[in-house]
């Protein structure tokens, strides 16, 4: 029988429909038809085929059969694009083959793609040119990096931020994003441990974080080198210190900035640093600072054309820095309970401690009111007549703070003159008050219209009027005024009060109320790496300040007292 006889009689379809089918559906319809001649039709009735055969007949069945081997190809190919869109899977062309051979879901494939990100990290070397094996390509910083982020997100740090530090950047935040989705942003103390490890050729380590691993990492040169040192910001090596000391350092420096928060700003920022003036010293020493005493008013020219001297005044006042210090240490017992939260809390602490010490120095200086002489009053209710120190008075008794007291505090800050009886041309740009104050002080600074009372040119009902104080002073609020203070040199109480207020000059004027000396401008502490007792199962480390305050120049201030 010819072959197109042989097609309509086996399957009612004609070589046109024949031709439409796939081309492995038609070979075996080919090597049935080419068999057909050596089988009898008793065997055939034996042994028939029916998965060959098309159920249905007809060219409908031929139509519906196409169908769905296209709608089945339509999936496979989707799924093969949808599995290498998967992020990373650039980076690992032998799972992507693997998950299109083997069927797997797209599902199944980002998981293994991601367990085999993650890896590539923890068995990263510190050659500098790979994470380990086909998976990421990362410096060995941009590995540390990325390592500190993750530890700083596991610990509820906000990604958002790390995106603006110029240190992390989009990059590395993205990078741990990718690497550690299938952790659950989990990273503790041992974690970061086996990293630096790896990372160091370390790979045998015992199990578990018990006594006998975390005495292994700790006795590991690589590991954890010795000796007490400064911990850069940068990685030369990815030792443990190193890394932890990093990623503490920045729980500590966000903590240190949340302490005295001005009261009167909506948008933040630290009290004391919106009236003094915050500098530089290079030593221990005793540094003196001039006082507004100078007399260089321009003079005639002598006969010759000889220029006449100025004179300038003895008067200054002393800033000396020193050190403030303490110490702190992951015991063995935070170790192996290798608690994530150790990372954050403990220098989250150190921050605030080392905050609340520079603040209370600031408003112990401020509160007591001595010059840095430690005995002469800085405010005055007289005025000094002195020659060579002639003042106007800078205290103002019976001022409760009110639309007339400080506009009687401006005007006394506009008469105030230098010893040689010139204005001093300061202006009190600073209204500084505690809280039970800080509406009052933000009305008068602030508003366009004050209710009027008879002594300020309004009538007996009341009425609105012009507030002329507008924008002449900014309002800040700080706790510490009503609260008091410590001296930290000498552990003594110093007593605010909730109703003394202050006008002073801006931290950039001419003349200053206060100055905080830092040690090379240093102005946050640093977390260092100490060395831990020999006894003791831990990694010590220690965090420094140095610096100094003293009052500055009385002539920039005016206390107010109620």
């Amino acid at each position: 029988m010819e072959f197109t006889a042989w097609l309509k009689a086996e399957y009612n379809i004609d070589e046109d429909a024949y031709g439409k089918l796939p081309e492995t559906r038609r070979k075996k319809i080919k090597a049935e038809f080419d068999s057909a001649g050596k089988e009898t039709a008793e065997d055939k009735k034996k042994d028939p085929e029916p998965d060959k055969k098309i159920v249905a007949t007809g060219q409908a069945a031929v139509d519906d059969e196409i169908k769905a081997q296209n709608a089945s190809m339509s999936a496979n190919m989707t799924r093969i694009a949808d599995i290498k869109k998967i992020d990373g899977s650039d980076a690992h062309p032998e799972i992507v083959a693997k998950a299109i051979g083997e069927g797997w879901t797209v599902e199944k494939a980002e998981n293994a793609i991601l367990k085999a990100q993650r890896d590539s990290l923890t068995q990263s070397h510190s050659r500098g040119s790979a994470a380990g094996g086909a998976g990421f390509s990362f410096s060995s910083q941009n590995v540390a990096r990325v390592l500190e982020a993750s530890a700083l997100i596991s610990c509820g740090y906000d990604g958002e931020r790390l995106v603006k530090d110029r240190r992390y950047g989009e990059q590395v935040v993205n990078e741990t994003d990718k690497l550690f989705r299938a952790e659950g942003r989990v990273m503790t103390p041992s974690h970061i441990a086996v990293i630096c490890a790896r990372a160091n050729g370390v790979y045998n380590l015992p199990h578990g974080h018990g006594d006998d691993f975390w005495s292994d990492v700790l006795a590991n040169q690589q590991i954890c080198p010795r000796g007490g040192q400064r911990i850069s910001a940068e990685f030369s090596t990815m030792s443990l210190p190193v890394a932890l000391s990093n990623i503490m350092n920045k729980f500590l420096l966000d903590s240190y900035t949340s302490v005295d928060p001005d009261e009167c700003d909506p948008n933040g920022g630290v009290a004391w640093k919106k009236f003094a003036r915050v500098t530089s010293v290079q030593d221990f020493k005793p540094h003196y600072r001039i006082r507004m005493v100078a007399s260089l008013l321009l003079k005639k020219l002598l006969k010759g054309g000889e220029i006449q001297h100025g004179t300038v005044g003895e008067q200054s006042y002393m800033l000396t820095a020193d050190t403030k210090a303490i110490m702190l240490g992951l015991t063995r017992k935070d170790l192996i309970n290798d608690d994530q939260s150790v990372l954050s809390s403990l220098p989250t602490h150190f921050g605030l401690g080392a905050a609340e010490t520079v603040a209370n120095d600031v408003y112990a200086c401020l509160l007591a009111g001595y010059q840095s002489d430690g005995s002469t009053a800085f405010f005055t209710a007289s005025d000094v007549t002195t020659e060579g120190n002639k003042m106007k008075a800078n205290q103002l008794a019976s001022s409760a703070l009110s639309f007339t007291t400080l506009e009687t505090a401006r005007k006394q800050f506009a008469l105030q003159t230098k010893p040689n009886g010139q204005p001093a041309g300061l202006r009190g740009n600073i209204l500084l008050v505690p809280p039970g104050l800080a509406g009052l002080a933000r009305q008068l600074c602030e508003s366009d219209m004050l209710i009027a009372s008879l002594s300020t040119g309004g009538n007996a009902r009341g009425v609105p009027a012009n507030n002329t104080l507008k924008g002449l002073q900014k309002p800040v609020c700080s706790s510490y005024l009503a609260n008091g203070a410590i001296n930290t040199d000498t552990d003594a109480k110093v007593s605010g009060s909730p109703t003394t207020w202050y006008l002073t000059t801006t931290p950039t004027s001419p003349a200053y109320m206060l100055e905080v000396g830092f040690l090379n401008g240093m102005e946050v502490p640093i977390i260092e790496r100490a060395e831990a007792d020999f006894q003791r199962l831990g990694i010590g480390f220690r965090t420094f300040l140095d610096y100094g305050v003293a009052m500055g120049e009385p002539r920039s201030a005016i206390q107010c007292t109620a």
